[in-house]
């Protein structure tokens, strides 16, 4: 009689928590899903593969950097509309500069950050946020979260700070850690001296996966993404150029950037003189003109001509990089920038460029590969799971609803809601409880 007693406990328990789901969001720059095979073999990825979902067909946007794509992911918004069009940025109207988290004023609400990130979103519908190892932390936005951890040299390489992340999942629904250390590795030695199987890493990158799975599966509210938004190609010595040796820097006020793209302002007057629309002066690089009808950049990069996006735009060969050597005339000082072996920046569609998406946890499907996917849709799956209002994005929840188990397969429901004379569109996911669930919980009290 216990025994039937304990299922109906467990039964009605679980009805009034599934209907809340947390969800995990790790950022995990670096794994390309090109090279994927190399380490999906290891305990912490296989179990997606197993038990959960993964795609390596994740399409990033354009520009393919860390910070274009984060902001993508945490807005559903593309690098032109969200502002984030590289690491560094230069608004030729108020002379205003972004160094990559580098400078207090790239913290200032007013002059960069003019959309909401999801976790503001969703500390707004009372739906506690946590943020652990993102530069953005130093943004002040209202309400403020209550957990924000500043970026570590450990991130998910602690065990501590792991620790902290699953108490953060207890009390939190929206938890997103940011871990770097592969990226950077790869940045530092290349992707094809990056020995994945044995990289130390990627070790301690699976373990800390496989504490989060751990967790996973003594609960019924918890659900893990793992995002690595874009992939990186190697770049050897004899491949770089240096935009000096092949144009005139006399006719050049300013270049913004380095490695895979280069903003050009030119003096007033010089920009057709720079620009050659059907040869490139710089072997391996192309120059494109930006300007509305007119611009020669392909259409499904949305960089068009702005108050941050300069006339002319240089984007290498992958394979290739670009640089400036003139002190004078580059953001960042070439003094301080750093030549690396990887890197990411290139166009979008690139195979090697693509990404990576990971789901595990009670509401995605058991053994899945996804087909290609978008990095603007995951925006749309944190919204649904966390049942948030979000804004409009770019994003389209259909594109990747079919990683949801069929008792959780969301519901599109557009629902105009009355704020302030606005209407704004609302994605809700409707849950029921999965038989399997229940079966799992049941076993708890064999």
């Amino acid at each position: 009689m216990f025994h039937d007693v304990s299922i109906v406990f467990v039964f009605y328990t679980s009805l009034a928590i599934v209907s809340a789901q947390k969800l995990l969001v790790v950022v995990a720059e670096g794994l390309a899903g090109g090279q994927y095979h190399k380490f999906s073999h290891l305990p912490g990825f296989r179990t997606f593969q197993t038990s959960g979902v993964w795609s390596t067909l994740l399409y990033p946007e354009f520009p393919t950097l860390p910070i274009p794509n984060r902001q993508t992911l945490m807005t559903g918004l593309v690098p032109h509309v969200h502002g984030f069009i590289g690491e560094q940025i230069y608004n030729q109207e108020t002379g205003d500069i972004f160094l990559a988290f580098h400078s207090k004023k790239d913290y200032d609400k007013d002059i960069w950050w003019k959309y909401e990130p999801i976790y503001v979103t969703a500390q707004k519908a009372a739906a506690p946020s946590a943020l652990f190892f993102f530069p953005e932390c130093g943004v002040r936005w209202q309400p403020s979260l209550s957990i924000c951890v500043a970026p570590d040299d450990y991130g998910l390489d602690d065990v501590n700070n792991v620790k902290r992340i699953i108490e953060a999942t207890r009390t939190h629904d929206l938890i997103m850690v940011n871990h770097v250390n592969i990226r950077q590795q790869i940045e530092r030695i290349g992707v094809q001296n990056m020995r994945y199987s044995k990289s130390q890493q990627i070790e301690k990158f699976t373990q800390a996966l496989e504490r989060l799975q751990s967790q996973i599966r003594e609960r019924i509210d918890l659900n893990m993404i793992v995002v690595s938004p874009h992939g990186y190609v190697d770049v050897p010595e004899q491949n770089i150029r240096i935009f000096d040796h092949f144009v005139p820097m006399e006719m050049i006020n300013i270049t913004i950037g380095a490695g895979a793209l280069k903003q050009i302002i030119p003096f007033p007057g010089k920009t057709h003189q720079s620009h050659l629309r059907h040869v490139s002066p710089i072997p391996n690089v192309k120059i494109y003109y930006t300007a509305k009808n007119i611009g020669d950049m392909p259409p499904w990069y949305f960089y068009r001509k702005s108050d941050i996006v300069p006339d002319l735009v240089i984007i290498a060969t992958p394979g290739y990089a670009i640089y400036t050597e003139d002190e004078r005339k580059q953001i960042p000082r070439p003094s301080e920038t750093i030549r690396h072996t990887g890197l990411s920046g290139y166009n979008n569609e690139y195979p090697d460029m693509l990404g990576l998406f990971l789901a595990f946890g009670p509401l995605f499907r058991s053994g899945m590969r996804k087909g290609p996917a978008n990095l603007v849709d995951i925006y749309e799956l944190m919204c649904s799971i966390l049942r948030l209002d979000c804004p409009p994005s770019f994003g389209n929840l259909t594109n990747i609803d079919d990683v949801f188990v069929e008792d959780a397969l969301p519901t599109m429901k557009t629902m105009l809601i009355e704020d302030d004379a606005h209407s704004v569109p609302s994605t809700h996911i409707y849950i029921c409880f999965p038989v399997f669930l229940l079966l799992r919980i049941q076993y708890l009290f064999l």
